[in-house]
């Protein structure tokens, strides 16, 4: 009989729900916005480069496209969103355990939406916090992969590009410290005072 790919142990199902929970804790979620963040830093040094070269041309009036690299700043601001995302999840799970037992995420969290999540979280924004997440989840649902919305874009964005990375790393920095718990298995909170990564410093 080929075993699970899931569980190859051999584990029982209660010992696989147990496992879910712990893997579920807030501390992996923020190792996980770790990960992404660190991914958003590199890419956003990338498209800052060509956004710098590219106004080298234009002063220099040769303005050549071909010559530059493909613009990654949708991309780099998706995996900021997609980090802010997985803090957002963190700290509903950290109030909320009961969202991740039995094996399964509460579909609650089912969500991109980082409004929502950050509502769900009781994690307040001001009104510059809000645009950037409101433009960080249109760059994970769309702008991250396709060239155009479904359509017309209606808003009104008064907030520089440039702007948004900062806004994102200030409520990375403000909530990452705050989502260091493991719940183990058989209850309790086991807190961790590091960070499983350093994150990257530079917005």
């Amino acid at each position: 009989m080929t075993k699970s790919i899931d569980n190859p142990c051999g584990f029982t199902d209660e010992e696989m729900n147990q496992l879910f929970r712990v893997k579920a804790s807030p501390l992996f979620w923020r190792q996980k916005a770790e990960e992404l963040k660190y991914a958003s830093d590199i890419l956003l040094r990338y498209a800052n480069d060509r956004s710098d070269a590219m106004m080298k041309q234009i002063n220099k009036k040769k303005v050549d496209l071909a010559k530059l690299p493909p613009s990654v700043y949708a991309q780099a601001f998706a995996l900021l969103g997609f980090s802010l995302e997985c803090l957002f999840k963190a700290t509903i799970i950290r109030d909320n355990p009961d969202l991740t037992t039995n094996g399964k995420l509460s579909k609650l969290l089912w969500s991109h939406d980082l409004i929502k999540l950050a509502a769900l979280a009781k994690i307040p924004l001001n009104a510059d916090e809000q645009y950037a997440c409101e433009r960080l989840t249109d760059d994970m649902l769309k702008d991250f992969r396709y060239p155009i919305n479904k359509e017309k874009e209606t808003k009104s964005k008064n907030i520089q590009i440039t702007s948004i990375p900062v806004l994102g790393a200030i409520l990375y920095y403000r909530i990452h410290p705050t989502v260091n718990q493991i719940h183990p298995a058989k209850g309790g909170v086991v807190t961790y005072e590091k960070a499983t990564a350093k994150p990257s410093s530079k917005w």
